[in-house]
C-alpha cells in the first residue's frame, strides 16, 4: 500500500475530495480555429454550502505562459453537482501544436483541479513532397525505397493478422490468461491484451506531434486504429519508435511506428489506419509531424534490413508459447 511516487496525495485530491470542479467537455483535441466549449460543474460533498465563493481558470502553454483566464461566481449547495457556467477559451493564438492545461481552482479553499488539452493548427490538408513515398504496398516500390528513396509505408491490417496484435487503449489487464479465458468460454471476443505505449517524447517523429512516453487522450483514435507489429525477429537491441507494451503472457516486442534503413533507403513504417480518422485533428496532426520528419535530415535510421529480412519479419510465423487456462472460480457471466 506504499506509494509507487506515481501521483503525488496533492495530485490524487484534484479528482478525489469533498469537493471537485470539473470541466465537462466532447473532446480534449481541437484545433485553433475551433471554440473551445466546455462547462464548469462542481461536486460538492463537504460540509456546508459554498456561497460567495469563485472558482478562477487559467489556460496556459507548455511553457506556463498564460493564453487566456477568468472567474465564474459559485452558489453551490451541499451535496449537489451543480452547473457553475460556461467556458470558452481563446485558443486562436496558438500557431502550432501544443499541449496546454486548464487550471481550475475554488478562491479561498484547497479545491483544484487540472485538464490537458490539445490544440492543433487548423489547416486539414496534409500532403507528403514529391521525394516521399506513401503507400500500403510496399512491393511497388522496394526497387524505390533499396534505391534510395523514402517511404512511408502503412501495412495492409488484413494482409499481415498472422504477425500483428489488436490495438487497444486502456490499460486494465493485470491478468490477462484469466480475461481470456473467460471471453473463450463464453464465446465472447478476447482483448488484445496490450498495455499502452512507450516512446521518446523527444524523438524527431514526433517533434510536431507534443507528448509523453506514454498513453495519453491525443493518441485514443490512433492507438483504436492499430495493429501493432510482432517484432521479435529483431535484434534484442532494436526499439521502435512508438513501441506497444504487450501483457507478460506474451511479452512480444510490439511496435506501432518503427523504422529501417534497406539498401540505400530509408523505411517509416506505420501500424496505424491514419487514413481511417484523418477527420480527428490529432490524427492529422501525427501524420503531419511524420512527413515533416521525413522531409528533414533527422530521418536518418540505424538499423539495416535487406529487403529479403524486411521481408521475412512480415510473413515468417510468429513464435509464441502456449497460454494455458487460468479458470475463475466464481460462476460468472
Amino acid at each position: 500500500m506504499e506509494s509507487k511516487g506515481l501521483i503525488t496525495p496533492e495530485e490524487w485530491r484534484r479528482f478525489c475530495s469533498e469537493v471537485v470542479p470539473l470541466f465537462c467537455t466532447e473532446k480534449f483535441c481541437w484545433t485553433n480555429d475551433e471554440a473551445l466549449t466546455g462547462e464548469i460543474e462542481i461536486a460538492n460533498y463537504s460540509e456546508s454550502d459554498l456561497s460567495g465563493k469563485q472558482l478562477s481558470w487559467t489556460l496556459t502553454d507548455s511553457k506556463q505562459q498564460v493564453l487566456d483566464k477568468g472567474v465564474l461566481p459559485l452558489q453551490v449547495k451541499q451535496g449537489e453537482l451543480a452547473k457553475a457556467g460556461t467556458l470558452k477559451p481563446a485558443i486562436a493564438s496558438v500557431r502550432k501544436a501544443e499541449k496546454v492545461t486548464l487550471a481550475l481552482s475554488i478562491d479561498g479553499t484547497p479545491y483544484r483541479n487540472d485538464y490537458s488539452l490539445w490544440i492543433y493548427p487548423a489547416d486539414k490538408e496534409v500532403k507528403p513532397s514529391e521525394e516521399i513515398c506513401v503507400t500500403d504496398d510496399l512491393d511497388a516500390h522496394l526497387k524505390y525505397l533499396t534505391e534510395g528513396g523514402k517511404v512511408l509505408w502503412f501495412p495492409s491490417k488484413d494482409k499481415y493478422k498472422e504477425q500483428t496484435v489488436g490495438g487497444l487503449f486502456q490499460t486494465d489487464y493485470w491478468n490477462y490468461r484469466m480475461f481470456r479465458t473467460i471471453c473463450e468460454n463464453l464465446d465472447r471476443p478476447v482483448s488484445p491484451g496490450t498495455l499502452g505505449i512507450l516512446t521518446d517524447p523527444g524523438h524527431p517523429a514526433l517533434a510536431d506531434f507534443p507528448t509523453e512516453f506514454h498513453t495519453n487522450w491525443q493518441w485514443f483514435p490512433i492507438i483504436k486504429q492499430s495493429y501493432p507489429m510482432v517484432l521479435d525477429r529483431l535484434s534484442d537491441d532494436y526499439r521502435p519508435i512508438v513501441q506497444v507494451i504487450d501483457n507478460v503472457e506474451r511479452n512480444h516486442k510490439l511496435g506501432l511506428l518503427f523504422e529501417f534503413k534497406v539498401g540505400n533507403g530509408k523505411l517509416l513504417v506505420c501500424m496505424s489506419d491514419l487514413k481511417a480518422v484523418q477527420d480527428k485533428p490529432e490524427a492529422r496532426q501525427f501524420y503531419r509531424s511524420l512527413l515533416e520528419y521525413m522531409e528533414s535530415p533527422a530521418f536518418a535510421p540505424s538499423y539495416s534490413l535487406s529487403a529479403k529480412d524486411l521481408q521475412d519479419l512480415f510473413t515468417a510465423k510468429v513464435k509464441a508459447g502456449e497460454m494455458k487456462k487460468l479458470f475463475n472460480i466464481s460462476s460468472y457471466k
